[in-house]
């Protein structure tokens, strides 16, 4: 429907008409390219978002199970109800259980999956962080590596004065 127009804006100052085929042709390109581009765009933001939200999707195909044994052991109640015994006490006492487990797991998954989605950003952030602290580090590692070796340097070259003045010393006593 956006293409439309901007198709007939782009060929409204052609000089072939619309009548013969080239006008057509040069019509029905800008409109077919605008809506091919569209759909690849929409289509990769909508594979982006996918990906962000795998686990929600997950999570909610969990609960989706959790609906439908819920169902079971309503249909389960209601027959024994009626009469049908499919159900022993003790049996549907450690199902509930069960299911009171299952419900409390999936909210908890819920509640955490929300909050790092909320905090994405922050996550990532976290990450820069520390990945800009490893850089940190390692430059001080270097740093004092680099201050060590110039400390040895230095005695290295304190000790050979040392030896320089020592050997003059010695010739000079010797010459006496």
């Amino acid at each position: 429907m956006f293409a439309l127009p901007l198709g007939l804006a782009a060929t409204r100052n052609a000089t072939a008409g619309v009548r013969d085929l080239s006008g057509a042709l040069e019509f029905a390109q800008v409109p077919i390219v605008l809506t091919v581009l569209v759909m690849v765009g929409w289509n990769v933001y909508m594979v982006q978002a996918a990906k962000r939200l795998r686990t929600l999707m997950q999570l909610l195909d969990e609960v989706d199970r959790y609906s439908a044994v819920i169902q079971a052991v309503d249909v389960l109640d209601r027959l024994d109800a009626v009469g049908h015994r499919s159900l022993k006490a003790r049996d549907r006492g450690e199902i509930l259980q069960a299911l009171r487990v299952t419900r409390d797991t999936l909210v908890s998954g819920l509640r955490t999956e929300k909050v790092l989605r909320q905090s994405r950003g922050l996550l990532t952030r976290h990450a820069d962080l520390i990945h800009s602290l490893e850089t940190n580090l390692v430059a001080l590692r270097a740093l004092e590596v680099n201050h060590q070796a110039s400390e040895y340097g230095q005695l290295l070259h304190e000790a050979l004065q040392i030896s320089q003045r020592v050997q003059q010393e010695v010739g000079r006593i010797a010459d006496l």
